[in-house]
């Protein structure tokens, strides 16, 4: 995982924080403001609904009521004779008075009657009552148009009188009674269609004056549910006691229909036609008070009721009401919004100053991590001013450190000056023996170019090698410089695969015929830049090291290329005995060996390591007991080959 400056880690961390803050206080805003308009809607139709039943109750109680007064007013004598045109007039003043009502109508037993209407557009909106009276042994049916005045402006035949107004279904009905009642739906005269009648036989004494009926038609009630609405889109419906769809639901944006096409007619509740209505009348908990249960028709959800009411005068009937879940939720919507947008403007400033402040953190510990690279590179070090007291601290702590490290560096080059010339004494016996190396190699070479059994390119072949072995004795002498300081010199580029070819052409005879040489390179070619004596003199020492950890022979590797990491590396390889555990914690420290005081100087590996620093090379060695060992040098990066 690769690290992230402090201040980008602060600032990201800070924005998490900030960022998940705020989507928390943004869903719970959001779920409460929902909760609380639900609430809130779910009050304002349950007073709808209350409203919708008060209003259905007041009207329908108001027609019970006009019709027990008329009918005391009958037992009592006060009432005008019915086929007269003042009985009629009775009636109109009385409708005029009962807002709530549409028709009032008084049948004598002989079939005369008389009936006030409410204003009507096809009459230029004027009062009306209707009267059939028997004139000459002949009935006349007549209607009087009345003003606001209660003035009779004209008469005229009236087309919709029924011929026998005894045979009208209220009619039949009251008569079989003896107290007042609710007929079920019929259909009334004009245009009005259906509705209900209250009625109720009137008498005086034992003597029957006649059948009156108050009406009330189910196209006025559409209004009253319509104004009753929680929501523009709330459907509200009415059901008889028999389940029948007396009032449907108005469609959402319908406009209110004109006054003649307030007719309405009772039919069953059909699924298909009105699916609302029907999925509302299937909820079992739905006539439970204050319950609100979910249902789904098609692509909608609603929050549905059912309201139901009984009246004196067998009169039973149901409200249904759904709610959209869209109409109670877009309140809460624009809350949510809102509460966002004010959410995106807190988390702005917030992150603004998370910015500032991580800034603030940031820089001066950015500055004093720059110090601390410098005081590792040994550089005198400044502490950086910043009003935080803890990097202050830690500024000062470097300060003193980077002073000891001075001092430390100082107290470790006089050591090492000690060391030297300590070594001095020890260093010609472990020169003479690697230089002793390099003139076998020479001598060997030299014996096969005298023996003249050999062919000619072979002879020439060792002279060449024992050539090259003697100016390696002379980039020996040169290495030996190299333990414990750098070459700052840079050659030129190298060849890992000709490198490894040449060394092993060269080691060969000196490797003894025990020991099987395998040669690996790469496979294309692989530079890098460095001293090629010095790298020859790496393989010669690594090789030497691996042909004695083996006496009774065995394979020897050498290797090159680039590893997973793209570096290019340098490997040799023994099928030795390995190297214990105490032995490889020391096997780079100056005279330290483990062969016989007349085989070895201890200076070897001390050279590889020196050799390799000075190509910026790290070296690993993996080595188990019985498994043999590997010895890796791992240079910076490769070299581009060079233009020829």
């Amino acid at each position: 995982m690769d690290p992230l400056p402090l201040r980008r880690l602060l600032l990201r961390e800070s924005l998490l924080i900030v960022g998940l803050g705020g989507l928390g206080l943004a869903g719970v805003g959001w779920s409460g403001a929902r909760a609380i308009m639900i609430s809130q809607a779910k009050t304002r139709a349950e007073m709808g609904l209350s409203d919708v039943e008060r209003r259905l109750k007041r009207s329908l109680n108001e027609a019970v009521r006009t019709g027990e007064a008329l009918a005391q007013m009958g037992r009592l004598g006060q009432l005008a004779p019915m086929d007269t045109l003042a009985g009629e007039q009775q009636l109109l003043a009385e409708l005029r008075s009962r807002p709530g009502l549409s028709n009032l109508t008084f049948v004598l037993p002989d079939g005369q009657a008389s009936a006030a209407n409410t204003p009507e557009a096809e009459y230029q909106n004027l009062w009306i009552t209707r009267g059939t009276h028997v004139e000459g042994g002949l009935p006349q049916r007549l209607i009087h148009l009345w003003d606001e005045q209660g003035r009779l402006i004209r008469t005229e035949p009236d087309p919709a009188a029924p011929p026998d107004w005894r045979l009208r279904p209220w009619v039949l009905q009251g008569l079989k009674e003896t107290r007042g009642s609710w007929t079920p739906p019929y259909p009334f005269l004009g245009k009005v269609g259906f509705g209900f009648t209250y009625t109720i036989p009137v008498s005086q004494g034992d003597r029957p004056l006649g059948v009156l009926g108050v009406d009330l038609v189910l196209g006025d009630i559409q209004p009253w549910l319509r104004e009753a609405k929680p929501t523009e889109g709330t459907r509200l419906a009415v059901l008889d006691g028999d389940g029948r769809l007396l009032v449907p639901p108005e469609q959402e944006g319908s406009p209110s229909p004109p006054d003649h096409s307030r007719a309405l007619k009772p039919e069953p509740l059909d699924p298909l036609r009105h699916p609302i209505p029907a999925a509302v009348h299937r909820v079992e908990r739905a006539d439970r008070a204050g319950s609100w249960p979910q249902i789904k028709v098609g692509r909608e959800t609603f929050l549905v009721q059912r309201r139901r009411f009984r009246l004196d005068g067998g009169l039973d009937w149901e409200i249904l009401a759904a709610i959209p879940e869209e109409d109670l939720l877009r309140e809460p919507r624009r809350v949510a919004l809102a509460t966002l947008v004010l959410s995106l403007g807190a988390l702005a400033f917030l992150a603004w100053r998370m910015a500032w402040s991580s800034r603030q953190i940031a820089e001066p510990l950015e500055r004093l991590a720059a110090q601390a690279e410098a005081l590792v590179e040994g550089h005198v070090i400044v502490s950086p001013e910043t009003p935080i007291a803890e990097v202050q601290n830690l500024a000062k702590t470097l300060r003193v450190a980077s002073l000891a490290l001075e001092e430390r560096s100082s107290l470790e080059g006089h050591l090492r000056v000690a060391q030297r010339r300590e070594m001095i004494g020890t260093l010609a016996a472990g020169v003479a023996h690697d230089l002793g190396n390099l003139l076998s190699a020479v001598g060997a070479n030299l014996e096969m170019a005298q023996d003249p059994s050999l062919p000619e390119d072979l002879r020439t072949r060792s002279l060449d090698l024992a050539s090259s072995a003697l100016r390696r004795g002379r980039g020996f002498l040169r290495a030996l410089l190299t333990i414990g300081r750098p070459v700052e010199e840079d050659p030129g580029p190298i060849e890992l695969g000709a490198l490894l070819r040449e060394s092993g052409s060269l080691l060969e005879p000196l490797l003894g015929a025990q020991v099987t040489l395998q040669v690996v390179p790469p496979q294309d070619p692989v530079w890098i830049h460095g001293d090629r004596l010095q790298l020859e003199q790496v393989l010669l020492n690594l090789a030497v090291n691996g042909r004695d950890a083996m006496p009774r022979g065995g394979p020897l590797r050498l290797e090159a290329g680039k590893g997973s990491d793209g570096r290019p590396y340098l490997a040799v390889m023994d099928g030795g005995e390995g190297i214990p555990p105490d032995v490889k914690d020391q096997l780079f420290t100056p005279f330290f060996t483990t062969k016989g005081p007349d085989r070895g100087s201890g200076l070897g590996l001390a050279m590889v390591q020196g050799i390799a620093r000075a190509h910026g090379a790290e070296i690993e060695v993996h080595s188990e007991t019985g498994q043999g060992s590997r010895f890796t040098l791992r240079f910076p990066g490769s070299t581009p080959l060079p233009d020829r």
